[in-house]
């Protein structure tokens, strides 16, 4: 035993100096760059070592201030009028008004360009009126534009009189918040080709094109927004896999208040306000989700040309024309309420679905029942001879029927009672950049090794990233744990405590620094693990109470990332390996979730 544990240490010695030998440039990179590596949500430790420069005070123009500023420095505006086009082209800058946008306005110089053009990652811009950058020029001018920028903020803008609000060109993962683009003479937010970001109490309204228009743009979440008096509210086009629409207003709008086109496939609609449009939402070309959206008085209320789209929970009332017009096939339609519509559906020869696929248990006045559930109509006036809510006669569409029609409207029958729905998530890290490992002092930061490091010799810490997590809203999570495949055999397991970021859309942590000032869950859990042995999975404690956190804090309905940190114990004696995604011969960590 002891001449096994002796070789066993000797061997650990030598994979510890290949790990370093192999991190050495990162290190050398890092203790060079660490005072310019803060992220946006700034290490208050570190912070201390940046420098706040102040406009006019230091510098007389903002764009001045920019130019002589290092990453991780702090710009402060004072109120006044500035005329100027700010280029910012510096990672982890940040740049906001003393006292807010009412009182701090930048107008542009250029027309023809934006007002604040960003070319850099992680940059915070915060509590400024942007205006004037309306002169149509080949590029495209905007209030804020972020140009191949990732990871920035965007916070308590108001862009007014620009040819467009706020662009992001070919940019990812940035969070948009608090803003106000209107009186745009095209877009008053426009996305190309820029995939999950996260755009929330925003109010995109009196723009003369579009309120908000994404293209080419997948997994992106909007929740919170108003797209009022545009042309069209909210537009998606040529934008798969899964964008987010929640709980958002699009009213009196032109033509739609909400449309998806052009192969926009796997968009979800949860809780929208859509009245008062031409049409209200239009869905052309794309297979969607729609759900408890309150869809009222547009012309037409839902129009769908496109096959495949699931409609359930809506409240389609008050329409002009028809509550839905169907161009399309093979639709599931059911548990929404028709209610006066001057006609309840127009269909077009296609053949739709027009109650639940499967039996569903659900209480209908006290009573628990088990059926196939339709649609209530308001002008049906069949009768209910066995009280289980559900007409015994079918509902005529045109040349189909809703064979389950609701006697009431649907938010009085109570789903699920009586029996709960389990359902399994699994998550495997999918990329390089979704788990490494990192220490302080000396700095290490690695996102490209094979094995994952974590114990005392510098404080080694890890973090893994499982992305697209889709978890509909008030679950309860049961039991949710990480599993890793060791790469050498310990007789003592890692010792941890395992928290998660605690964000709505957390990215991958790309410096030291950026990795220690990520806000953690108030909910963490130690890992205490027996042993370790190489090539077999490993599972940890239980984690529900960490991710229940994240879910009754977020919105994780579209699917959303959740970033795991793996902090070392002070207690915890031996260093430990385990297979990160660029391992060949064993699989990355997962992230197993089991909720009702």
């Amino acid at each position: 035993m002891v001449k096994k544990a002796a070789i066993k240490k000797v061997l650990n010695c030598f994979l510890i100096i290949a790990i370093l030998m192999s991190a050495i440039p990162a290190i050398a990179m890092n203790s060079n760059t660490a005072q310019n590596s803060v992220s946006s949500h700034s290490d208050p430790c570190f912070a201390l070592s940046s420098t706040v420069i102040y406009v006019p005070d230091d510098y007389p123009t903002i764009q001045g201030a920019v130019d002589v500023a290092n990453g991780g420095d702090m710009i402060i505006v004072r109120d006044g009028i500035y005329t100027e086009n700010i280029d910012v082209n510096k990672p982890h800058l940040t740049i906001r008004s003393e006292n807010g946008a009412e009182v701090t306005i930048i107008q542009a110089m250029y027309g023809d360009d934006s007002v604040f053009e960003i070319t850099a990652n992680y940059v915070t811009i915060r509590g400024f009126t942007v205006k004037e950058a309306n002169k149509k020029s080949q590029w495209s001018s905007a209030g804020i534009k972020l140009n191949h920028a990732d990871y920035c903020n965007i916070s308590q803008i108001i862009a007014t009189d620009n040819e467009h609000g706020i662009i992001l060109w070919y940019s990812c993962h940035n969070i948009i918040i608090y803003n106000i683009a209107t009186r745009s003479e095209l877009f008053g937010y426009y996305s190309y080709t820029s995939d999950e970001n996260t755009l929330k109490n925003n109010d995109f309204s009196s723009n003369k094109c579009k309120g908000i228009y994404l293209q080419f743009s997948s997994k992106n979440l909007l929740a919170n927004n108003i797209a009022s008096n545009n042309n069209n509210g909210i537009a998606i086009d040529l934008s798969s896999n899964s964008n987010g629409i929640y709980n958002n207003t699009a009213n009196s709008n032109n033509c739609d208040g909400i449309g998806i086109d052009d192969t926009s496939a796997g968009s979800i609609l949860v809780n929208n306000t859509v009245m008062a449009n031409h049409r209200g939402i239009s869905i052309c070309f794309a297979g969607t989700f729609l759900g408890n959206n309150l869809i009222s008085k547009n012309d037409v209320g839902i129009n769908l040309d496109s096959d495949n789209n699931e409609l359930i929970k809506n409240i389609i009332s008050s329409n002009d024309r028809s509550g839905i017009d169907l161009g399309s096939n093979n639709n599931f339609i059911y548990l929404n309420n028709f209610i006066n519509n001057s006609i309840r559906s127009w269909e077009r020869e296609y053949k739709n679905i027009w109650n639940s696929t499967s039996k569903i248990t659900y209480t209908y006045k006290n009573n628990i029942c088990t059926s196939y559930l339709g649609n209530y109509w308001d002008e049906y006036s069949g009768s209910d001879a066995n009280g289980d809510g559900i007409g015994d006669i079918p509902y005529s569409i045109n040349l189909e029927s809703d064979n389950y029609p609701l006697i009431d409207t649907f938010e009085n029958y109570r789903i699920g009672d009586g029996e709960k729905i389990e359902r399994v998530i699994e998550a495997q890290v999918s990329t390089g950049a979704d788990d490494g490992f990192v220490a302080r002092t000396p700095e290490v930061f690695r996102a490209d090794s094979t094995g994952i490091t974590i114990g005392t010799n510098l404080k080694f810490t890890a973090f893994l990233r499982f992305f697209d997590l889709k978890i509909p809203e008030n679950a309860t999570i049961t039991k949710a744990y990480i599993s890793v495949v060791p790469i050498v055999t310990n007789q003592a397991g890692p010792m941890l405590n395992i928290s998660a970021a605690d964000n709505a859309n957390p990215s991958a942590p790309t410096t030291v620094s950026d990795f220690y000032a990520r806000n953690r869950t108030a909910s963490s859990v130690h890992w205490n693990a027996s042993s370790w042995d190489a090539g077999e999975s490993e599972n940890s404690t239980d984690i529900s109470n960490v991710i229940q956190e994240l879910v009754d804090s977020y919105d994780f309905s579209a699917g959303v990332p959740i970033l795991i940190f793996l902090d070392i114990a002070e207690e915890c004696t031996e260093n430990q390996y385990f297979a990160a995604y660029e391992h060949t011969a064993y699989e990355p960590a997962k992230l197993h979730i089991e909720y009702t």
